[in-house]
């Protein structure tokens, strides 16, 4: 339990303060928040999710610990510029949740913002690790770029019904259904991704044409059920894993109901002849394509 002399808190900036955080800093009448302007540091327990906390406001908060504010259906925003970690469940359900500033943040945890319904748009320009099921469920998200993420784990979006666009320029492996069933999703922009895992981006039915330049291993079932998904683009210079039904319901895989055509990899010219033989599974074989 933190000490009152490691933190200070002014009761004159806090409506509404939830009375476990009253108490934890030794504030002796229970208080609840709507907006916290303070030199907290630290929030490592959890607000009652009948108390009414609107917005978040701390420009010393470095931590937002386990189930902080979960299921705080009021709150609209969170503002910390120097708040460098978000852990598991620190907003999870936080149906009204729409504004999140965190310039330098550095890892999100598991479940971190599970839920949050009204959540739009995502940039955290300094997070290295997106951890599972982060931001899973979020309907309303259109937006992600997080420029500096190395890795983005299982689920972590799955189910973004309305995200369209992703940026990840510095990430090199995407987990186990990390994008599954984002249905709207129609462009993606990993430049350095080596790894793609089962399930990445199954169901997301928007996909056309993706590239993945450096990519050399794709798990089981990574495209399953993109069902418009016709060009696949791996260009980069080895190739470690491709199993056959890493696109099955998909144009590239035979299935063509939907798109009305078979589907495309284009590889690079000189690996070409090693994609062809590799593979057993004659209609995959005959769908890659080489490129100078």
């Amino acid at each position: 339990m933190p000490s009152e002399s490691k933190y200070t808190i002014s009761t004159s900036l806090l409506d509404n303060l939830a009375d476990a955080i009253g108490s934890t800093y030794g504030v002796s009448t229970p208080m609840t928040i709507n907006e916290m302007n303070s030199t907290i540091k630290d929030i490592s327990i959890r607000a009652r999710a009948e108390d009414s906390i609107g917005a978040v406001r701390s420009p010393d908060l470095s931590k937002i610990g386990v189930y902080a504010f979960a299921q705080q259906s009021n709150l609209y925003q969170v503002k910390a510029p120097n708040c460098e970690t978000v852990e598991r469940y620190a907003f999870y359900l936080c149906s009204h949740l729409r504004v999140v500033d965190l310039p330098v943040c550095t890892s999100v945890s598991d479940c971190a913002f599970y839920g949050a319904g009204e959540l739009n748009t995502v940039s955290m320009p300094m997070c290295s690790y997106i951890y599972d099921m982060a931001f899973a469920r979020c309907y309303n998200l259109h937006s992600v770029s997080v420029p500096m993420c190395k890795l983005v784990y299982g689920s972590a979006f799955m189910s973004c019904g309305n995200l369209s666009t992703v940026t990840f320029p510095q990430c090199i492996a995407i987990g186990t259904c990390a994008f599954y069933s984002c249905t709207r999703l129609a462009s993606i922009s990993f430049p350095l991704c080596t790894q793609i895992e089962s399930g990445a981006f199954a169901y997301c039915s928007n996909l056309t044409t993706v590239s993945f330049p450096a990519c050399s291993n794709i798990n089981n079932d990574a495209f399953k059920n993109c069902v418009n998904l016709v060009s696949l683009y791996l260009m980069g210079d080895t190739v470690e894993y491709l199993p056959t039904n890493a696109f099955s319901s998909t144009p590239i895989g035979g299935y063509s109901s939907v798109a009305g055509c078979y589907g495309s990899i284009f590889v690079p010219m000189s690996l070409l002849s090693y994609y062809q033989d590799k593979y057993e599974c004659p209609e995959l074989s005959s769908r890659f394509v080489g490129v100078e």
